[in-house]
């Protein structure tokens, strides 16, 4: 049966999560028109690839073993054996309003106790202090599990004044949160050009840029040090950064540091050498 006009295929494939950004990165080439991931439990990751139809319905039903092995063939062309295949699912699905669903579907969160993230299309918080974002290319709006878990930290260890190092900071949400924790001052880097743009652009718009400073990495040296450094990022990165940032810290400063999955805590420890580890904590 010839394809209806507008429809999209999706198409679903499980891999290990620890290949996640491999898999994230290479996939986007393939799928340019969308991509998204959610958790698939037992240690992967579901990616979901979208794409018109274009009438390849006509060569093979949506579903069949034939279509879904020329998608596998695809994806691992893609992935050049960066990931392990588990399970690869073909659908038809039609087309609608995707902006407008998203917007609908995206919920406030709360990142710590007592400072939600929002859109510009949400209301103020009745209670509590709220950052507003635009949800869009760069990574941390709240609804990540790491992003929560150092907003927790810091929520409770940011100090009036302290000057503090937000390093892979996405959309600079957790810089924003120490802000409005009394932090005085929050350096920015982040390896991804996209990032300085969308950090700088938000934390504009909350009315906090005064409070922040885009550097390097390794920054200037900041005098007495930092009184702690966000490294909410992924093992691969976290593990050769802490022996260059550490010496950044002032005497008791802290790295809170999140993107480990359980099965990496030790390799990050390893890599911790000569610091102490002061608590831990996980989610999902």
């Amino acid at each position: 049966m010839r394809s209806a006009a507008g429809d999209w295929l999706e198409i679903a494939v499980d891999v290990d999560a620890e290949a996640e950004g491999c898999a994230v990165a290479e996939l986007a080439t393939l799928f340019p028109e969308g991509l998204r991931v959610e958790a698939a439990g037992a240690g992967q990751v579901r990616l979901f690839g979208y794409q018109r139809d274009g009438g390849e319905g006509d060569r093979a039903a949506v579903g069949s073993s034939a279509l879904v092995e020329e998608w596998r063939h695809r994806i691992q062309a893609a992935l050049g054996g960066a990931a392990d295949l588990h399970a690869v699912r073909v659908r038809r699905i039609a087309d609608q309003d995707w902006l407008g669903e998203w917007r609908r579907n995206w919920r406030p969160v709360e990142l710590c106790p007592g400072i939600w993230v929002r859109a510009p299309w949400h209301d103020p918080p009745a209670a509590g202090l709220s950052i507003c974002l635009e949800p869009g290319m760069a990574f941390g709006t709240g609804h990540h599990e790491s992003t929560r878990l150092v907003a927790g930290f810091l929520a409770r260890r940011v100090i009036a004044g302290g000057h503090y190092y937000d390093l892979g900071c996405g959309t600079g949400v957790l810089a924003m949160a120490a802000l409005l924790k009394g932090a005085s001052r929050v350096d920015l880097y982040d390896i991804d050009p996209t990032a300085r743009e969308v950090a700088l652009r938000e934390i504009a718009r909350n009315g906090l840029l005064s409070g922040v400073r885009w550097v390097g990495h390794p920054p200037p040296a900041p005098g007495a040090g930092y009184d702690g450094v966000f490294l909410n990022i992924t093992a691969d990165v976290v593990c050769p950064a802490l022996p260059q940032v550490a010496p950044l810290l002032r005497p008791g400063g802290w790295i809170a540091t999140s993107g480990i999955l359980l099965e990496q805590r030790d390799q990050v420890l390893r890599a911790a050498a000569g610091l102490c580890l002061w608590e831990e904590a996980e989610e999902g």
